[in-house]
């Protein structure tokens, strides 16, 4: 993960992240706009986590 990308969804701060673009339907996509935005929320917990320690 770039910096930049880590910095800019730390700038998300708390926010709940929401995807439009994508499918719902799990047989239609990898990832459904749930588990991406998911996806990325735990990367922004795990973030701010790792630069606490």
């Amino acid at each position: 993960m770039s910096a930049e990308f880590a910095d800019d969804l730390l700038a998300t701060g708390e926010e709940v992240l929401t995807h439009s673009i994508g499918e719902q339907d799990p047989r239609k996509t990898v990832l459904t706009e749930d588990e991406f935005c998911s996806r990325l929320m735990a990367n922004r917990s795990r973030i701010r986590k790792a630069l606490e320690a």
